[in-house]
């Protein structure tokens, strides 16, 4: 989904880190969804190899490919 690679990728920007201290739920409630949709997209996000899921923690593993998810170009 366009605006959590949009959220994640600007909350990775602005805490200068590869990896965020938050939760599904938080990302959920930030978006204005269902914390079982932004898991299902973070878990679609981890399969693709941009991101790897921790409890409570969510690790960077390809800032430019999640950058260019985020711009809207997925291809």
């Amino acid at each position: 989904d366009l605006r959590l690679a949009q959220l994640l990728n600007q909350l990775f920007q602005e805490r200068n880190t590869a990896r965020l201290a938050i939760t599904h739920q938080k990302l959920a409630q930030e978006l204005g969804t269902s914390r079982e949709v932004a898991s299902r997209l973070l878990k679609e996000l981890e399969k693709l190899g941009h991101i790897r899921l921790h409890r409570g923690v969510i690790e960077l593993l390809s800032s430019l490919d999640l950058a260019r998810i985020a711009s809207g170009d997925a291809g």
